[in-house]
């Protein structure tokens, strides 16, 4: 429900139909500056290092069963 308040938001935002566009818009405006906080926590916690489940499940992907054993090194996680 908050995501299409914010994206209603956005979308009634005249600066933000003129960067869309492509046009010279002001990006101080509290919809685009409220937009680019949202996605820098959105970036920083999906960067975390801490995060070891996120990281945890990339390992997991790796090592799941090839079918193809010229791509052997990539489902176990190390380059042989």
């Amino acid at each position: 429900m908050a995501q299409s308040n914010v994206k209603q938001q956005l979308l009634h935002s005249v600066e933000w139909t003129k960067a869309q566009r492509g046009e010279a818009y002001d990006g101080n405006v509290p919809e685009l500056v409220a937009a680019r906080q949202r996605y820098m926590r959105a970036c920083d916690a999906l960067n975390d290092p801490r995060d070891y489940s996120w990281r945890n499940q990339v390992e997991l992907w790796r090592r799941e069963p090839c079918q193809d054993n010229s791509q052997d090194h990539y489902c176990h996680g190390r380059d042989e």
